[in-house]
């Protein structure tokens, strides 16, 4: 008997211990928070990152996967987001990239227990071949993964009987580090990785939903793909692994409603009445026409929106019109942003003047 309750005894030990790993998770706390709440002129055509095709659907996809390497929106370099480092050999073909080791996928019902697994050098190898693979939904390859070597022999290949090979110049050596072997020099690859369409995805998550999956590592997450007119909820991640400068969690803010409408004449009634907190890129004329019909929301020490040039386009002035304590929503020439690092600032109280 004596026997029987030590073997039962480690049974549970092994069964409390032994499966911590997809437990070990502590969300990330928030020192800023909040809601912000914009527009987007269209709708969502997909959030499968190899099926990007339209600047909304990349502009979402940004907010809720990442690659190995990321995009700066200030000024669109290259910048480390999962690998957070990278050796190029002499020849300039062969990458090896270092992986962060705290990196998991969002918490999603594809996975057995429903938390979100680490992410490792073996899930780039499945991207990438799945990238790699012919299909109707899949609009990326090129431009990407292409001069990868023997990426197009897998591109062109029979894929019903060749679902499991890997490409041949993406080798995972363990679990953090990844190593890309190109056809040809290329200075602009860590550009084509940089791209949302490159980001890593779960298994588990595309042999469930497939095309329609909406599982990856960034930043922010969503419960449901968005139905047609009705606004779409980015929650924060609570377990994303990047931090600021100042060792703070990002993202900064709690939620995103990204509402979804083309007239602009309804996008400045919203902004008017409240409903948004941000209008982006807005051409000289409706800036005009907004200005005249709300002129009291812009005066005084503290107005309640500023107008902020925008850096689309050098050929036509286009503007922000963002909430005054808004900070850190930047664009550029290529229409990218990031909103892990959009934050509402403190509002400063007035200080108290004593009269004697």
């Amino acid at each position: 008997m004596n026997f029987l309750c030590k073997f039962l005894f480690l049974i549970i030990l092994i069964s409390i211990f032994g499966c911590s790993n997809s437990y070990d998770k502590k969300s990330n706390p928030n020192s800023f928070g909040g809601t912000l709440r914009i527009n987007e002129k269209s709708g969502v055509v997909s959030l499968f990152p190899h099926s990007i095709n339209d600047i909304v659907s990349s502009h979402i996809i940004s907010q809720l996967y990442d690659g190995l390497v990321k995009f700066n929106a200030y000024d669109l370099s290259v910048k480390p987001a999962i690998a957070y480092s990278w050796e190029i050999d002499s020849t300039e073909t062969i990458y090896k990239f270092h992986l962060n080791n705290n990196v998991y996928f969002h918490n999603n019902e594809c996975f057995s227990d429903g938390i979100g697994r680490k992410v490792t050098a073996n899930d780039f190898v499945y991207t990438f071949n799945l990238l790699a693979t012919k299909n109707e939904n899949n609009r990326n390859f090129f431009g990407t993964i292409d001069k990868v070597i023997g990426a197009t022999d897998h591109y062109y290949s029979d894929t019903k009987n060749n679902k499991e090979k890997n490409i041949s110049g993406i080798k995972a050596e363990n679990d953090t580090i990844l190593v890309i072997c190109l056809e040809k020099p290329n200075p602009l690859f860590l550009y084509f990785l940089a791209s949302p369409a490159a980001a890593v995805i779960p298994r588990e998550a595309f042999e469930k939903d497939g095309y329609k999956s909406f599982v990856g590592a960034g930043p922010f997450y969503i419960n449901n793909f968005p139905k047609e007119n009705k606004s779409l909820a980015l929650i924060r991640n609570p377990n994303y692994y990047q931090k600021d400068n100042s060792n703070n969690f990002l993202p900064y803010l709690d939620t995103i409603i990204i509402n979804f409408n083309n007239s602009s004449n309804k996008e400045l009634q919203m902004l008017s009445e409240g409903k948004l907190d941000l209008l982006y890129n807005v051409d000289n004329l409706n800036v005009t026409l907004y200005l005249e019909k709300n002129l009291q929301q812009f005066k005084g020490n503290k107005p309640q929106f500023v107008l902020q040039m925008s850096n689309l386009s050098n050929n036509v002035q286009l503007q922000h019109i963002i909430k005054r304590n808004l900070k850190g929503f930047i664009t550029n020439s290529q229409n990218y942003y990031d909103l892990s690092k959009v934050y509402y600032e403190p509002e400063k109280k007035d200080s108290l003047i004593v009269k004697k």
